[in-house]
Protein backbone atom coordinates (compact mmCIF):
# COMPACT_ATOMS: atom_id res chain seq x y z
CA UNK A 1 0.00 0.00 0.00
CA UNK A 2 2.86 2.44 0.86
CA UNK A 3 4.39 1.64 -2.25
CA UNK A 4 1.35 2.38 -4.21
CA UNK A 5 0.78 6.14 -2.59
CA UNK A 6 4.61 6.39 -3.50
CA UNK A 7 4.07 6.01 -7.12
CA UNK A 8 0.92 8.51 -7.05
CA UNK A 9 2.58 10.53 -5.50
CA UNK A 10 5.62 10.62 -8.04
CA UNK A 11 3.56 10.62 -10.69
CA UNK A 12 1.70 13.86 -9.28
CA UNK A 13 4.95 15.43 -8.59
CA UNK A 14 5.99 15.06 -12.40
CA UNK A 15 2.82 16.25 -13.51
CA UNK A 16 3.17 19.53 -11.49
CA UNK A 17 6.52 19.88 -12.77
CA UNK A 18 5.34 19.47 -16.27
CA UNK A 19 2.16 22.23 -15.46
CA UNK A 20 4.61 24.23 -13.52
CA UNK A 21 6.94 24.43 -17.23
CA UNK A 22 3.94 25.14 -19.19
CA UNK A 23 2.66 28.14 -16.50
CA UNK A 24 6.34 29.20 -16.84
CA UNK A 25 6.59 29.70 -20.77
CA UNK A 26 2.99 30.88 -20.81
CA UNK A 27 3.70 33.38 -18.22
CA UNK A 28 6.89 34.50 -19.73
CA UNK A 29 5.13 35.09 -23.24
CA UNK A 30 2.47 36.93 -21.73
CA UNK A 31 5.38 39.21 -20.18
CA UNK A 32 6.88 39.86 -23.63
CA UNK A 33 5.61 43.20 -25.47
CA UNK A 34 2.92 42.28 -28.13
CA UNK A 35 4.07 44.05 -31.06
CA UNK A 36 1.57 43.14 -33.38
CA UNK A 37 -0.73 46.37 -35.02
CA UNK A 38 -4.88 46.18 -35.44
CA UNK A 39 -5.14 44.80 -39.75
CA UNK A 40 -6.03 47.52 -41.72
CA UNK A 41 -8.52 47.48 -43.63
CA UNK A 42 -6.61 46.58 -46.79
CA UNK A 43 -5.03 43.78 -45.75
CA UNK A 44 -8.26 42.37 -44.84
CA UNK A 45 -9.73 42.88 -47.75
CA UNK A 46 -7.07 41.18 -49.78
CA UNK A 47 -7.15 37.84 -48.05
CA UNK A 48 -10.61 37.69 -47.44
CA UNK A 49 -11.09 38.09 -51.10
CA UNK A 50 -9.51 34.23 -51.67
CA UNK A 51 -12.67 33.35 -48.92
CA UNK A 52 -16.44 33.44 -49.31
CA UNK A 53 -17.17 33.98 -45.23
CA UNK A 54 -13.46 35.49 -44.97
CA UNK A 55 -12.67 32.86 -42.78
CA UNK A 56 -8.92 33.26 -43.48
CA UNK A 57 -7.39 33.46 -40.03
CA UNK A 58 -8.95 30.25 -38.64
CA UNK A 59 -6.25 27.76 -39.39
CA UNK A 60 -3.24 28.72 -36.69
CA UNK A 61 -3.10 25.32 -34.26
CA UNK A 62 -3.23 21.71 -35.36
CA UNK A 63 -3.62 19.32 -38.56
CA UNK A 64 -5.85 18.83 -41.71
CA UNK A 65 -8.34 17.62 -39.29
CA UNK A 66 -8.49 20.44 -36.60
CA UNK A 67 -11.23 22.60 -36.59
CA UNK A 68 -9.42 25.48 -37.89
CA UNK A 69 -7.95 24.02 -40.88
CA UNK A 70 -11.20 22.50 -42.05
CA UNK A 71 -13.09 26.29 -41.20
CA UNK A 72 -10.45 27.46 -43.53
CA UNK A 73 -10.31 25.04 -46.04
CA UNK A 74 -14.31 24.58 -46.31
CA UNK A 75 -14.42 28.70 -46.80
CA UNK A 76 -11.73 28.88 -49.59
CA UNK A 77 -12.77 30.20 -53.19
CA UNK A 78 -12.54 27.04 -55.35
CA UNK A 79 -13.13 26.19 -59.48
CA UNK A 80 -16.14 23.90 -59.24
CA UNK A 81 -16.56 21.26 -61.77
CA UNK A 82 -19.74 21.78 -62.83
CA UNK A 83 -21.92 24.94 -62.14
CA UNK A 84 -25.48 25.56 -61.10
CA UNK A 85 -26.25 29.28 -61.11
CA UNK A 86 -29.41 28.62 -59.33
CA UNK A 87 -27.54 27.22 -56.49
CA UNK A 88 -24.79 29.44 -56.38
CA UNK A 89 -27.44 32.09 -55.62
CA UNK A 90 -28.40 30.15 -52.27
CA UNK A 91 -24.83 29.41 -51.53
CA UNK A 92 -23.76 33.01 -51.69
CA UNK A 93 -26.48 34.30 -49.21
CA UNK A 94 -25.55 31.46 -47.04
CA UNK A 95 -21.70 32.42 -47.37
CA UNK A 96 -22.73 36.15 -46.95
CA UNK A 97 -24.49 35.51 -43.50
CA UNK A 98 -21.64 33.53 -42.27
CA UNK A 99 -19.23 36.41 -43.47
CA UNK A 100 -21.53 38.86 -41.79
CA UNK A 101 -21.87 36.51 -38.23
CA UNK A 102 -18.11 36.84 -38.69
CA UNK A 103 -17.83 40.44 -38.55
CA UNK A 104 -20.08 41.23 -36.01
CA UNK A 105 -19.72 38.35 -33.81
CA UNK A 106 -16.09 36.87 -34.69
CA UNK A 107 -17.95 33.43 -34.74
CA UNK A 108 -16.59 31.29 -37.45
CA UNK A 109 -18.63 28.31 -38.23
CA UNK A 110 -19.57 24.90 -40.25
CA UNK A 111 -22.08 21.92 -40.43
CA UNK A 112 -21.78 19.04 -42.63
CA UNK A 113 -23.06 15.84 -43.02
CA UNK A 114 -21.11 12.57 -44.51
CA UNK A 115 -22.02 8.70 -44.96
CA UNK A 116 -19.71 5.97 -45.73
CA UNK A 117 -20.41 2.59 -47.05
CA UNK A 118 -17.94 -0.10 -46.83
CA UNK A 119 -18.08 -4.11 -48.21
CA UNK A 120 -15.35 -6.63 -47.83
CA UNK A 121 -14.82 -9.76 -50.03
CA UNK A 122 -14.35 -12.35 -47.18
CA UNK A 123 -15.09 -11.69 -43.16
CA UNK A 124 -15.87 -13.99 -40.57
CA UNK A 125 -18.66 -11.91 -39.22
CA UNK A 126 -19.98 -8.88 -41.03
CA UNK A 127 -19.03 -7.92 -44.53
CA UNK A 128 -20.69 -4.35 -44.66
CA UNK A 129 -21.18 -1.61 -42.80
CA UNK A 130 -22.71 2.06 -43.57
CA UNK A 131 -22.70 5.31 -41.55
CA UNK A 132 -23.77 8.69 -41.79
CA UNK A 133 -21.39 11.51 -39.58
CA UNK A 134 -23.13 14.79 -38.60
CA UNK A 135 -20.81 17.41 -37.55
CA UNK A 136 -21.32 21.05 -35.91
CA UNK A 137 -18.05 23.42 -35.52
CA UNK A 138 -17.03 26.81 -35.15
CA UNK A 139 -14.28 28.97 -33.88
CA UNK A 140 -15.47 31.93 -31.69
CA UNK A 141 -13.12 34.96 -30.97
CA UNK A 142 -14.44 36.57 -28.08
CA UNK A 143 -10.93 38.59 -27.22
CA UNK A 144 -8.53 40.57 -29.18
CA UNK A 145 -10.64 40.35 -32.47
CA UNK A 146 -8.10 41.43 -35.37
CA UNK A 147 -5.07 41.78 -33.20
CA UNK A 148 -2.39 39.40 -33.21
CA UNK A 149 -3.22 38.22 -29.84
CA UNK A 150 -6.80 36.60 -29.98
CA UNK A 151 -8.42 34.50 -27.71
CA UNK A 152 -10.93 31.76 -29.05
CA UNK A 153 -13.87 29.51 -27.83
CA UNK A 154 -12.92 26.16 -30.29
CA UNK A 155 -16.30 23.69 -30.84
CA UNK A 156 -17.00 20.74 -32.40
CA UNK A 157 -20.19 18.25 -31.77
CA UNK A 158 -20.46 15.44 -33.73
CA UNK A 159 -23.47 12.90 -34.28
CA UNK A 160 -22.61 9.16 -35.76
CA UNK A 161 -25.41 6.45 -36.32
CA UNK A 162 -25.52 3.36 -38.43
CA UNK A 163 -27.25 3.51 -41.59
CA UNK A 164 -29.27 0.01 -41.54
CA UNK A 165 -26.03 -2.65 -40.77
CA UNK A 166 -25.37 -4.25 -37.61
CA UNK A 167 -21.74 -2.85 -37.84
CA UNK A 168 -20.12 0.87 -38.17
CA UNK A 169 -17.77 1.12 -40.99
CA UNK A 170 -15.14 2.00 -37.86
CA UNK A 171 -15.75 -1.91 -36.58
CA UNK A 172 -16.16 -3.63 -39.79
CA UNK A 173 -12.37 -3.96 -40.28
CA UNK A 174 -12.54 -6.02 -37.18
CA UNK A 175 -15.01 -8.42 -38.40
CA UNK A 176 -12.59 -9.48 -41.59
CA UNK A 177 -9.33 -9.88 -38.81
CA UNK A 178 -8.10 -6.04 -39.64
CA UNK A 179 -5.99 -4.71 -36.40
CA UNK A 180 -6.81 -0.85 -36.63
CA UNK A 181 -9.94 0.49 -37.93
CA UNK A 182 -10.53 0.76 -41.66
CA UNK A 183 -13.77 3.34 -41.85
CA UNK A 184 -12.03 6.07 -38.92
CA UNK A 185 -14.50 8.31 -37.56
CA UNK A 186 -17.91 6.76 -39.07
CA UNK A 187 -19.27 4.80 -35.74
CA UNK A 188 -20.96 5.56 -32.76
CA UNK A 189 -20.41 7.42 -30.43
CA UNK A 190 -22.03 5.94 -26.97
CA UNK A 191 -25.47 5.36 -26.42
CA UNK A 192 -26.27 8.87 -27.77
CA UNK A 193 -24.22 8.78 -30.28
CA UNK A 194 -23.34 12.49 -29.64
CA UNK A 195 -20.18 13.63 -28.72
CA UNK A 196 -18.41 16.87 -28.08
CA UNK A 197 -15.26 15.99 -29.49
CA UNK A 198 -13.55 19.95 -29.33
CA UNK A 199 -13.93 22.37 -26.91
CA UNK A 200 -11.20 24.54 -25.67
CA UNK A 201 -9.61 27.74 -25.40
CA UNK A 202 -7.64 29.13 -27.87
CA UNK A 203 -5.00 31.66 -26.87
CA UNK A 204 -2.82 33.25 -29.48
CA UNK A 205 0.27 35.72 -28.79
CA UNK A 206 2.82 37.72 -30.90
CA UNK A 207 0.82 37.48 -33.67
CA UNK A 208 0.41 33.71 -33.76
CA UNK A 209 3.96 32.72 -33.08
CA UNK A 210 2.85 31.03 -29.72
CA UNK A 211 -0.63 29.47 -29.15
CA UNK A 212 -1.69 27.37 -25.95
CA UNK A 213 -4.91 25.59 -25.97
CA UNK A 214 -6.87 24.20 -23.25
CA UNK A 215 -9.79 22.33 -22.77
CA UNK A 216 -11.48 19.17 -24.23
CA UNK A 217 -8.69 18.53 -27.09
CA UNK A 218 -8.21 15.76 -29.67
CA UNK A 219 -4.34 14.98 -29.25
CA UNK A 220 -4.31 13.09 -33.08
CA UNK A 221 -5.29 16.88 -34.51
CA UNK A 222 -1.51 18.14 -33.77
CA UNK A 223 0.55 14.73 -32.08
CA UNK A 224 2.56 13.78 -34.94
CA UNK A 225 0.27 15.23 -37.72
CA UNK A 226 0.82 15.08 -41.75
CA UNK A 227 -0.25 16.88 -44.56
CA UNK A 228 -3.19 13.73 -45.12
CA UNK A 229 -4.52 12.91 -41.62
CA UNK A 230 -8.26 13.88 -42.30
CA UNK A 231 -10.15 10.96 -41.97
CA UNK A 232 -13.03 12.76 -44.28
CA UNK A 233 -10.35 14.25 -47.37
CA UNK A 234 -7.55 11.68 -47.02
CA UNK A 235 -6.93 7.99 -45.72
CA UNK A 236 -9.81 6.53 -43.37
CA UNK A 237 -7.30 3.26 -42.47
CA UNK A 238 -5.99 4.19 -39.46
CA UNK A 239 -2.54 2.66 -40.80
CA UNK A 240 -2.24 5.15 -43.08
CA UNK A 241 -4.15 7.94 -41.18
CA UNK A 242 -2.12 7.97 -37.70
CA UNK A 243 0.84 6.48 -36.81
CA UNK A 244 -0.53 3.99 -34.97
CA UNK A 245 2.95 3.23 -32.93
CA UNK A 246 2.28 6.57 -30.80
CA UNK A 247 -0.40 5.99 -27.87
CA UNK A 248 -2.44 9.11 -28.98
CA UNK A 249 -5.45 8.95 -26.90
CA UNK A 250 -9.54 9.56 -27.60
CA UNK A 251 -10.97 13.14 -27.33
CA UNK A 252 -10.41 14.22 -23.26
CA UNK A 253 -8.96 17.55 -21.09
CA UNK A 254 -5.87 18.36 -22.07
CA UNK A 255 -3.28 20.91 -23.12
CA UNK A 256 -0.77 22.23 -25.36
CA UNK A 257 1.23 25.10 -27.05
CA UNK A 258 3.18 25.52 -29.74
CA UNK A 259 6.14 27.84 -30.15
CA UNK A 260 7.62 29.25 -33.80
CA UNK A 261 11.26 29.20 -32.14
CA UNK A 262 12.28 31.16 -36.06
CA UNK A 263 10.51 31.32 -39.59
CA UNK A 264 11.43 28.01 -40.07
CA UNK A 265 11.73 25.77 -36.05
CA UNK A 266 8.77 24.83 -33.97
CA UNK A 267 8.91 23.59 -30.89
CA UNK A 268 5.36 21.60 -29.91
CA UNK A 269 4.34 20.28 -26.49
CA UNK A 270 1.36 18.86 -24.25
CA UNK A 271 -0.39 16.86 -21.61
CA UNK A 272 -4.19 15.63 -22.18
CA UNK A 273 -5.88 12.47 -20.49
CA UNK A 274 -5.04 9.00 -20.99
CA UNK A 275 -8.41 7.73 -20.64
CA UNK A 276 -10.08 10.28 -23.23
CA UNK A 277 -13.63 9.22 -23.69
CA UNK A 278 -15.40 12.07 -26.50
CA UNK A 279 -18.47 11.24 -25.23
CA UNK A 280 -18.33 12.56 -21.69
CA UNK A 281 -17.14 16.37 -21.36
CA UNK A 282 -15.16 16.89 -18.82
CA UNK A 283 -14.01 13.73 -17.21
CA UNK A 284 -13.22 12.65 -14.15
CA UNK A 285 -10.57 10.30 -15.22
CA UNK A 286 -8.16 13.30 -15.45
CA UNK A 287 -7.93 14.73 -11.98
CA UNK A 288 -8.81 10.98 -10.47
CA UNK A 289 -6.74 8.51 -12.47
CA UNK A 290 -3.77 10.24 -12.59
CA UNK A 291 -3.02 8.69 -15.68
CA UNK A 292 -1.71 10.74 -18.97
CA UNK A 293 0.07 11.08 -22.00
CA UNK A 294 2.54 13.89 -22.82
CA UNK A 295 4.41 14.39 -25.91
CA UNK A 296 7.64 16.90 -26.81
CA UNK A 297 7.99 17.88 -30.84
CA UNK A 298 10.67 19.60 -32.55
CA UNK A 299 10.16 20.37 -35.62
CA UNK A 300 11.33 22.21 -39.37
CA UNK A 301 8.64 23.59 -41.83
CA UNK A 302 9.59 25.85 -45.09
CA UNK A 303 6.97 28.80 -44.02
CA UNK A 304 4.24 28.56 -41.47
CA UNK A 305 2.10 28.22 -44.67
CA UNK A 306 2.89 25.39 -45.74
CA UNK A 307 3.06 23.57 -42.31
CA UNK A 308 1.39 20.64 -43.82
CA UNK A 309 3.35 20.09 -46.91
CA UNK A 310 6.89 20.60 -46.21
CA UNK A 311 7.57 18.90 -42.51
CA UNK A 312 10.34 17.74 -40.47
CA UNK A 313 9.60 16.45 -37.00
CA UNK A 314 10.36 14.22 -34.38
CA UNK A 315 8.63 13.55 -31.82
CA UNK A 316 9.15 11.96 -28.08
CA UNK A 317 5.95 10.80 -25.96
CA UNK A 318 5.04 8.88 -22.62
CA UNK A 319 1.82 7.68 -21.46
CA UNK A 320 1.84 6.33 -17.84
CA UNK A 321 0.15 2.99 -17.04
CA UNK A 322 -3.91 2.95 -16.96
CA UNK A 323 -4.96 0.35 -14.51
CA UNK A 324 -8.44 0.33 -15.02
CA UNK A 325 -7.69 -0.70 -18.66
CA UNK A 326 -4.66 -2.99 -17.23
CA UNK A 327 -2.49 -1.36 -20.43
CA UNK A 328 1.36 -0.49 -19.03
CA UNK A 329 3.04 2.52 -19.45
CA UNK A 330 4.80 3.16 -22.54
CA UNK A 331 6.73 5.69 -24.49
CA UNK A 332 8.37 6.59 -28.15
CA UNK A 333 9.96 8.09 -30.88
CA UNK A 334 8.64 9.14 -34.14
CA UNK A 335 10.20 10.93 -36.98
CA UNK A 336 8.16 12.06 -39.71
CA UNK A 337 9.00 14.04 -42.99
CA UNK A 338 6.65 15.04 -45.25
CA UNK A 339 7.08 16.48 -48.82
CA UNK A 340 4.36 17.72 -51.04
CA UNK A 341 5.20 17.85 -54.97
CA UNK A 342 3.72 20.44 -56.77
CA UNK A 343 0.92 20.64 -53.63
CA UNK A 344 0.29 17.24 -54.98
Amino acid sequence: MKKKRRKVKVKQGKLLLYFVMMVVIGSLTVAMPVFAKEKTSAQVTARASKYKSGYDDASKFGGPSSVGAELQEADEVSEPRFRFPGTDRVYKLWFDFKAHIKRELGLSFSLDYQALYQVVDESLGEDEAAAGLFRFYGAWTLLGRNTGHPGTLVYKVEHGHRLGTDVSPEDLGFEAGAILPTGDTFTEFGNSNWAVTNLYWQQRFLDGRVTFVAGNVDPPDYVDTYGLNDPLKHFQNLAFLTNPTVAVPDQGLGAAFVLMVTDNVYVLSGLSDANGDPTVVGSDTFFDDNEYFKHLEIGWVSSFERRFLDNIHLTAWHVDDREKAQVPDSWGLAFSLTRFIDDK
